[in-house]
């Protein structure tokens, strides 16, 4: 979780330099190839929530449905694959797919002009990044809110399982 903070957070800092020069955006000093490396680095910060929501799901099976080491092992496996892999495929497929543009602030999922991209039906004047707001909504925002409501129900239920787990044994407490 801490590589994809740092990856995200250096893509981030570096702000509108790697946003291609002539733009118009201040301090714009880049080209096409280091926007695509700003846009895959922020892209792959999206790993962050993901493995939040990883971590939310070992805490409800270690706390709340007390999984021993080796049951544990089993699903570390997937707590890892499915954050490295959606990142890394959603990073690699929107430099694929070209649409890794000025986004404002920094390069990222975006259309190239702006305006064309904006548009469900499909104008198809798009240099590169037709239908960046699909991608943006399938590649970060559906992860992102899928994590934050997954991590939620988890959350909740840890509560409720260690509550329920707490009154069970308040019997055997003596006075």
């Amino acid at each position: 979780m801490s590589s994809f903070d740092i990856l995200g957070s250096s893509a981030l800092f570096s702000s509108t330099w790697p946003i291609p020069a002539g733009s118009g955006k201040l301090y714009a000093s880049g080209t096409t190839a280091t926007c695509n490396v700003q846009g895959f680095g922020a892209q792959i910060h999206v790993g962050t929530p993901l493995y939040n929501c990883s971590l939310s799901f070992y805490y409800l099976l270690v706390v709340g449905f007390a999984f021993s080491d080796a049951q544990i092992k089993r699903a570390e496996v997937l707590m890892h694959v499915v954050p490295l892999g959606c990142a890394l495929t959603t990073a690699i497929v929107s430099v694929a797919l070209r649409l890794y543009n000025d986004a404002t602030l920094w390069c990222w999922i975006s259309s190239l002009p702006e305006s064309c991209g904006n548009d469900p039906r499909g104008t198809g004047d798009c240099i590169r990044g037709d239908h960046a707001w699909i991608y943006r909504w399938a590649f970060y925002y559906g992860p992102v809110w899928f994590s934050v409501i997954t991590v939620t129900c988890n959350m909740v239920a840890v509560t409720y399982l260690v509550w329920a787990k707490e009154k069970a044994s308040k019997r055997f407490h003596f006075k």
